[in-house]
């Protein structure tokens, strides 16, 4: 019999507040481009209320599934960095749980992500740009 291990997955992630929903200054570049897309297409993020939205009600994340995904204040939405454009919203105390931040060391405008795990390794993830 073998034994296995669960692969690392490397994911982006950004936490909704209230004031980050209201004025959308610090959002990642890949949310606010999912923000743009047309309502109620796959991968695109609208307003609870649309189109009634005031910029004060919660986001929703429309997935593959068919799915409309309401992220809470506070949630994680998370976004997978390997070309595959599949967001969730995760609550605080899961994602604390499950994920770890990561070391980002750029290296000619591509970052490298240093994973702490017992063996360091290095990931190179194509342009992951800073906005």
């Amino acid at each position: 019999m073998k034994i296995y291990r669960k692969k690392s997955i490397v994911i982006v992630a950004f936490q909704m507040t209230k004031e980050r929903r209201q004025n959308g200054a610090d959002w990642p570049y890949w949310l606010q481009l999912a923000w743009q897309k047309e309502n109620f297409i796959i991968g695109a993020v609208s307003s609870e209320n649309y189109p009634n939205s005031d910029g004060t009600d919660k986001l929703i994340i429309h997935t593959e599934e068919g799915v409309h995904l309401l992220v809470d204040w506070d949630d994680y939405i998370i976004k997978d960095v390997n070309g595959e454009f599949q967001m969730d919203a995760i609550k605080t105390d899961i994602f604390k749980v499950n994920y770890e931040e990561v070391e980002l060391i750029k290296i000619n405008d591509t970052y490298d992500i240093m994973i702490k795990q017992e063996e360091v390794e290095l990931i190179q993830i194509s342009k992951i740009q800073k906005k």
